[in-house]
């Protein structure tokens, strides 16, 4: 089995749902260190404090929003600075903000872009750079089976989510030659808050589409996330893993 004790794993959005169960298996299979970033403080630190409690790695939190350069280049210095290495990247964070597409406004369709998209982006331009020293790395992005198929009323989110499938086969490309693997996991329904605000009679009607029947926990999908960012994974660059019961295949 892989020795991780020394790997620096910064997980973004991973105060919570996806990006958490992300970061508890990376912890649990032994990495080192664990780096959470997200905009809620209090939400950040009480789910690096769990990871510290739960096992045995080293976990810190960085406040940061994602689509401010500013605030993704003074995380990532402050990586450099007290880690001096990353070896992986999880671009989790976003945002949703639905309407039918006559009705969005151009407030909510940049938001949505800016975390999402823009947000995976900022953090890949300046994990490349640490990375490159050190001539290895893994960079997996976010995206949802909604870039796949569409959805009625996430037009904003759909363009974010495509985006980021489209980013991740040129990410891979250019970080080929530096040992760098880019992918991306494009999740159905997972049972998460965001989900989990979905009206009961319209879960019903969605899984009613799934072949399994059921919505994905968020820890099926770390398991996917798990592989592809460890030294497993050696020759997978450049794709995107779809988990979502069969209800696009």
């Amino acid at each position: 089995m892989s020795d991780y004790s020394s790997k620096v794993a910064f997980i973004t959005g991973g105060s919570r749902g996806i990006g958490l169960a992300i970061a508890r298996e990376l912890a649990r299979i032994g990495f080192g260190k664990v780096i959470l970033g997200d905009v809620d403080e209090e939400e950040g630190l009480r789910a690096s404090a769990k990871l510290r409690s739960d096992f045995d790695t080293e976990s810190a939190f960085i406040q940061m929003d994602v689509s401010n350069e500013s605030d993704v280049v003074a995380a990532f210095q402050e990586i450099r600075e007290k880690f001096g290495r990353l070896d992986v990247l999880v671009n989790n964070a976003g945002v949703a903000q639905d309407s039918f597409l006559e009705k969005l406004s151009l407030e909510n369709w940049n938001r949505v872009i800016d975390v999402s998209l823009t947000g995976t982006f900022n953090c890949t331009k300046q994990a490349i750079a640490l990375m490159k020293e050190s001539r290895a790395g893994r960079i997996l992005n976010l995206a949802s089976v909604s870039a796949e198929m569409g959805n009625i009323g996430q037009a904003n989110y759909v363009a974010a989510k495509g985006g980021i499938i489209s980013f991740t086969k040129t990410a891979a490309k250019e970080c080929a030659r530096h040992g760098i693997l880019v992918n991306a996991i494009a999740p159905g329904f997972v049972r998460t808050r965001m989900t989990a605000s979905i009206r009961p009679d319209i879960t019903e009607k969605i899984v009613a589409q799934i072949p399994l029947g059921r919505f994905a926990e968020p820890e099926e999908v770390a398991r996917m996330a798990r592989f592809l960012v460890s030294e497993e994974n050696t020759y997978i660059t450049g794709q995107t893993v779809n988990i979502n019961g069969g209800l696009y295949v």
